[in-house]
């Protein structure tokens, strides 16, 4: 949808059901694939409008705004459509203490599924309350290893942030990490950041450039091989080979 107001206006969802609806029709067509993620930012900044309005409206986003926000995401999405906390904890006390010794579901238990991240730290207490280890909550939260809700970590620069990626698999959460960012990457051909991502072992890796932006230059991002998915460098068993995570065959289109 929108990540900068001035720079997205371009988006073709206008609302947030619009683009998870367009999710929901490609997975059901897909029911094969790999999950899903959708990395979910609220934005609660102020913004100011300049002549002739000259004003400052203040966005906030607080715990009703966070409910409505897990209740648009079911009013698409049944919970067999979702890997939700829930599913992720099972009989554990905690979702953290269900990660670190038994790890997430395994890809065959949640294939054509999709799962919802929370990116905004700041908010992780506040989605937390009156949901304890996320009971009953759609979202993921991004934080770090030992806590109750410890199963997804936004790390977006690998190369700075390698330690901590390798801390996050250690204790088994799945980890979203970028190749590139605000065009510098890009401008620059440099695949530095790219490349760091790809080894890093993290399970989603996020860029602006599937497809070159003739503007900037001849800067891109695939997955090695061409697959859709790979196997993970760091954390996949010795036999695993690329059609084993997704086969493109099964896909639709």
């Amino acid at each position: 949808m929108l990540h900068v107001q001035d720079v997205d206006f371009g988006t073709t969802c206008v609302l947030f059901t619009t683009c998870l609806k367009e999710i929901k029709t490609w997975s059901d067509a897909n029911p094969g694939h790999v999950p899903l993620l959708v990395l979910v930012e609220p934005k609660d900044e102020e913004m100011t409008l300049e002549a002739p309005m000259e004003w400052t409206v203040p966005l906030p986003f607080g715990a009703a705004e966070l409910d409505a926000l897990d209740a648009e995401i079911r009013s698409v999405f049944d919970d067999t459509d979702l890997v939700t906390p829930d599913l992720v904890r099972g009989d554990h006390d905690t979702l953290g203490g269900a990660v670190e010794s038994e790890g997430w579901p395994t890809l065959g238990e949640v294939r054509g599924r999709v799962l919802f991240a929370l990116n905004n730290a700041s908010l992780r207490d506040l989605y937390l309350v009156g949901h304890p280890s996320l009971s009953g909550r759609v979202m993921f939260t991004n934080t770090d290893p030992g806590l109750e809700d410890s199963a997804f970590a936004n790390r977006n620069d690998p190369v700075d942030d390698a330690s901590a990626i390798a801390d996050a698999l250690a204790a088994n959460m799945l980890v979203r990490t970028r190749a590139d960012a605000d065009t510098v990457q890009a401008r620059e051909n440099d695949t530095t950041q790219r490349d760091a991502a790809f080894a890093s072992g993290a399970h989603f890796v996020s860029t602006d450039y599937e497809v070159a932006n003739p503007d900037f230059g001849p800067y891109s991002v695939a997955i090695p091989g061409g697959t859709p998915a790979r196997c993970n460098p760091i954390t996949a068993p010795p036999a695993c080979t690329p059609s084993d995570v997704e086969n493109p065959a099964h896909l639709a289109g």
